[in-house]
């Protein structure tokens, strides 16, 4: 993005709010996502540097009181033992709020480009189709993705927590170094059924608790991250009331670590169908 591009985004976004609040709030949260990555800099700059500053201003302080101390000299190393401890102190108190923002804005990012019906891609079967329409509903797959391919598994069976293998059509588990930001990638598990029931929304939730924790590890750390569970019926256009009211109430839960914290999370069984007329029909929708 060019400088005459964003200058020009920030005018469209000042004089839309006036007329249109809502894309207003849109085109601010696209500007935040492009510059969240100079923002995360500065955040871990201001942590780091303000606790080195403040260990050796102390130092110094110390050393200067013992040597002979001079008021403006320790006027200013305490000014600037209080100003790196503050900044300290900020950065590591308001940078779990930057990884929960980032986590809600990309959500409200897809949310916003996502369609109700879009047209189904061309592929060799419903697998193929529906994982190349995922490359471009989903930015966090594309990406990591497009980075090893080989990370992409179909026709896969996992082992769980319990020790009992689970089988998915196609399963996507990217790599997860300690120094990648979590809040940005995503584990996607596809089942092909011909027909949703219930009794198959409970069957993937089962499944989905026992292999959350195998397939939230990384190379030395486990950190679960954003997970997709996904059922595609293949034989017929529509869901019944009951199931879409079964996976929208049918979560599943496990604990997700975020900006440094734990917390409860869940995800609904999503439902995708392949109607006759070339399009995609939804019965649960997730876009975190």
């Amino acid at each position: 993005m060019t400088e005459d591009e964003e200058t020009s985004e920030e005018s469209l976004a000042d004089a839309a709010a006036f007329t249109d609040p809502i894309d207003a709030v849109f085109e601010i949260n696209e500007q935040m996502l492009y510059r969240i990555s100079r923002i995360r800099y500065v955040f871990t700059y201001s942590f780091w540097a303000g606790a080195l500053a403040s260990i050796i201003c102390a130092f110094a302080l110390v050393w200067v009181l013992l040597t002979g101390p001079d008021a403006f000299t320790v006027f200013v190393l305490l000014v600037a033992i209080i100003a790196s401890v503050v900044a300290f102190w900020f950065s590591r108190s308001e940078g779990p709020f930057l990884s929960e923002y980032q986590l809600l804005a990309g959500a409200v990012s897809r949310a916003r480009d996502w369609q109700p019906h879009p047209n189904i891609p061309e592929g060799e079967d419903a697998i193929a189709r529906f994982l190349n329409y995922l490359k471009e509903q989903d930015d966090r797959f594309a990406f990591y993705y497009d980075k090893n391919n080989q990370n992409l598994k179909l026709d896969f069976t996992l082992r769980g927590k319990s020790k009992n293998g689970h089988h998915f059509d196609a399963v996507f588990v990217a790599s997860s170094f300690p120094w990648d930001h979590i809040e940005g990638s995503v584990r996607i598990f596809v089942r092909a059924v011909p027909s949703v029931t219930t009794s198959d929304i409970e069957a993937m939730k089962k499944d989905a608790e026992d292999v959350i924790p195998t397939a939230a590890k990384g190379y030395w750390v486990s950190k679960p991250t954003s997970f997709r569970f996904i059922l595609l019926q293949t034989g017929i256009a529509d869901f019944s009331d009951e199931v879409i009211k079964s996976a929208n109430e049918t979560r599943a839960e496990y604990t997700r670590e975020l900006g440094g914290s734990e917390y409860d999370w869940g995800c609904p069984i999503e439902l995708v169908a392949e109607d006759p007329s070339g399009v995609y029909n939804f019965g649960s929708v997730y876009f975190g």
